[in-house]
C-alpha cells in the first residue's frame, strides 16, 4: 500500500496533497539551491524514516524514501541530472512537508 492510499483512507484527497505539496514546491527550491540545506533534510528525513521503518505497516510505507533521498542529493551534488528538475522539487518539496516537525504535530480541528 502506497502512501497516497492510506493517505485517502483517512479522509485526505489527492487534490489535498498536491495542495499541500504546490505550497511546499517554493521551500523545495530554496532548500535544493543549497547543498548544506539539502543535506539537512536528507539526514532528518532518514533518521526519522530510521525509526518509522521499524514500525509495523508504517515502516513499508517508508521503505523507499531512502531511495528518493539519494536521488535528491545526487542531483544536487550533479552526480545524476536524468530526472527532470519539476521531479526533484516535487519529491523535495513532500520531504519538506511530510518531515517538516510543523506538520508532524496534529492540528486542532
Amino acid at each position: 500500500m502506497r502512501i497516497l492510499e492510506l493517505l485517502h483512507k483517512k479522509g485526505v484527497s489527492k487534490e489535498q496533497v498536491e495542495g499541500a505539496l504546490d505550497n511546499e514546491r517554493a521551500t523545495a527550491k530554496d532548500i535544493l539551491r543549497d547543498e548544506e540545506k539539502t543535506q539537512k533534510l536528507i539526514d532528518a528525513t532518514m533518521n526519522i524514516c530510521e525509526k518509522l521503518s521499524r514500525l509495523p505497516v508504517v515502516g513499508e510505507v517508508f521503505r523507499d524514501v531512502p531511495l528518493v533521498c539519494m536521488m535528491i542529493s545526487d542531483y544536487v551534488h550533479g552526480n545524476y541530472r536524468e530526472v527532470p528538475l519539476a521531479t526533484i522539487i516535487t519529491l523535495t518539496a513532500a520531504l519538506a512537508y511530510f518531515f517538516s516537525p510543523v506538520n508532524l504535530i496534529p492540528r486542532a480541528c
